[in-house]
């Protein structure tokens, strides 16, 4: 009796997996956000209103915030002002483990996905050290 209720649960996964993918189409998937990589360039080739918050997550990973802008959307916000290091804890069973830890660099600088009520990404917001640039306004500019 459980193996058909996981199998049938494997196969509606799947099938829900394939029906997502085909009803997305193929979307060239924008830039990382990283710390040294170029703000305009990111914000000017993002695909706006093509990806929704499940592509947004499995591409760019999970967000470190989710705040409501002040006109009642959501958005996602990314810090990239950090590096890791390698640090050393001792376990329980004494045994070495290496860990990569995040430090603040001293530089301002995230990045905010703004979504639709639809989930779609309508805008990219860069800030660096509260200097904010939009993928909007960038892409209306051009």
């Amino acid at each position: 009796m459980s193996k058909n209720i996981i199998m049938v649960f494997l196969t509606g996964a799947a099938y829900m997996t394939w029906l997502s993918i085909s009803m997305a189409g193929t979307v060239d998937m924008p830039m990382r956000f990283t710390s040294n990589s170029n703000p305009e360039q990111v914000l000017k080739s993002y695909p706006l209103g093509k990806l929704n918050k499940q592509m947004a997550l499995s591409h760019h990973g999970k967000e470190d915030e989710q705040i409501i802008l002040p006109n009642g959307l959501q958005a996602w916000v990314y810090n990239v002002d950090f590096y890791k290091m390698p640090k050393s804890y001792t376990l329980p069973s004494g045994k070495e483990k290496l860990m990569l830890e995040r430090k603040k660099n001293g530089i301002n600088k995230k990045y905010l996905l703004v979504f639709s009520n639809d989930n779609k990404i309508i805008d990219v917001i860069h800030i660096k050290n509260f200097k904010a640039s939009s993928a909007l306004k960038l892409q209306l500019d051009d």
